[in-house]
């Protein structure tokens, strides 16, 4: 499995869980905290990353040092690098905007 895809899933879960604790704090109190505006972000961003994973490097590569975590990002092509910024974007849009959907 690459790296990138790896680091999609784990943004995916934690953006995922920030973000029902967004709802939640909503829907129960009417208002939220700002840091969980970034549960959307990273669950948008975990989603571009599994299907534009970056750079070249599997996580066993990762595990032997025989490449950098940061391989995924610094060798990402520019289209992966603009569609993990354009849904990051996204996911902020959609946090700020989040009580229209309740």
């Amino acid at each position: 499995m690459q790296l990138g895809r790896l680091f999609g899933f784990l943004f995916l879960v934690i953006g995922g869980f920030i973000a029902a604790m967004m709802h939640v704090s909503l829907r129960d109190d009417g208002q939220t905290i700002e840091f969980l505006i970034a549960g959307p972000a990273l669950a948008l961003i975990g989603i571009a990353m599994l299907i534009f994973p970056g750079g070249n490097i599997t996580a066993e590569e990762s595990k032997t040092k025989q490449k950098e975590p940061s391989v995924v990002f610094k060798e990402a092509p520019a289209s992966h690098k603009i569609a993990w910024v354009v849904a990051g974007i996204a996911g902020v849009v959609l946090a700020l905007n989040w009580g229209i959907f309740l």
